[in-house]
């Protein structure tokens, strides 16, 4: 989590240096946030393929970070509109749910547990089923 604190740093540094360069209200943190899930998705792949479970773990905890540095970016773009819209909020919630079922799906893949797997895979079509 010690990389989350230093992508939130980021964040602030991101959200001074957006008024200076005429950015849009939360441009910063959208585009720290896709980086941030660039860098997990790369450390997923690099933890799986070599077997290593704390960098995979690493990975997807940035990956979950960098969706909801995104999402922020995206709330405050909109300047606070996007909660009164129900249909958006039960979609985002249902992103979320399946990218937490990617992350157990694949946990449990690496680590052998079969009941997270399927813990997984359930919450994946959960989530799903919300973004519609």
């Amino acid at each position: 989590m010690k990389g989350v604190a230093q992508a939130l740093v980021v964040v602030l540094i991101a959200g001074l240096a957006s008024q200076t360069l005429a950015w849009q209200p939360g441009d910063g943190a959208k585009w720290l946030g896709q980086n941030v899930k660039g860098l997990g998705q790369l450390e997923t792949t690099a933890g799986f393929l070599k077997g290593d479970v704390p960098a995979f773990k690493q990975g997807i905890e940035k990956q979950i970070a960098g969706q909801g540095l995104e999402n922020y970016g995206a709330f405050l773009g909109s300047g606070g509109r996007k909660l009164l819209n129900w249909g958006q909020g039960a979609a985002a919630l249902g992103n979320g749910l399946s990218q937490w079922g990617q992350a157990q799906a694949g946990l449990g893949f690496v680590t052998g547990n079969k009941p997270l797997f399927n813990e997984g895979v359930a919450n994946q079509i959960k989530g799903g089923w919300l973004e519609g």
